[in-house]
């Protein structure tokens, strides 16, 4: 069960997001508008500013502080009570560098059950990242369930250091794909 002032933080977070994603952009007045914009969907930005739930895995969390412009770790410190603000985050800021700079423990084990659970594809783990964007996707990243990707998700190696393997292994793949006339 949820603690009662855990609650009070999640009605008391709404407001503040609505009101960033308004002052991020007048056109956010409409939230579709924005979730179209950043890439987030609009029945978890919705749920989020309204409360309607809390079990927000580390990932989602961490995607809506890019969305919202916030420090990386910022909804995780407002809820636990230490602050009672959300900072803005340096404009230059990447996803890479807010996933960086989260609790990796928890977003390597969120990774982890993601790829196992769902089978998602060498892609969708490129996108979730932020190592590439859906225009730069191609078919030889549509491989689910992929051991290779599985086996550096699952590595002792550095959140980092993962990126950079995936990102060499997909530029591996494309490269055979593109060589064998698949692309």
């Amino acid at each position: 069960m949820v603690s009662s002032a855990l609650t009070d933080r999640w009605a008391e977070l709404g407001p503040l997001l609505a009101a960033r994603r308004v002052q991020i952009d007048a056109r956010y007045r409409v939230r579709k508008v924005f979730a179209a914009e950043v890439s987030v969907h609009s029945g978890v930005l919705r749920d989020i500013e309204i409360g309607a739930r809390d079990n927000f895995s580390p990932a989602t969390l961490s995607a809506v502080e890019g969305a919202y412009q916030l420090q990386a770790g910022s909804i995780r410190k407002f809820l636990d009570g230490k602050t009672d603000e959300l900072p803005a985050a340096d404009a230059a800021e990447s996803g890479r560098e807010r996933i960086a700079r989260a609790d990796e423990e928890q977003v390597l084990a969120y990774l982890r059950n993601e790829a196992r659970s769902k089978g998602k594809t060498l892609g969708e783990i490129l996108l979730e990242r932020d190592l590439a964007t859906p225009e730069e996707l191609t078919v030889s990243d549509q491989k689910r369930n992929d051991p290779v990707v599985r086996e550096i998700l699952e590595s002792d190696l550095s959140d980092e250091t993962k990126g950079r393997v995936i990102a060499a292994y997909a530029s591996l793949r494309r490269d055979d794909f593109r060589d064998e006339g698949l692309t």
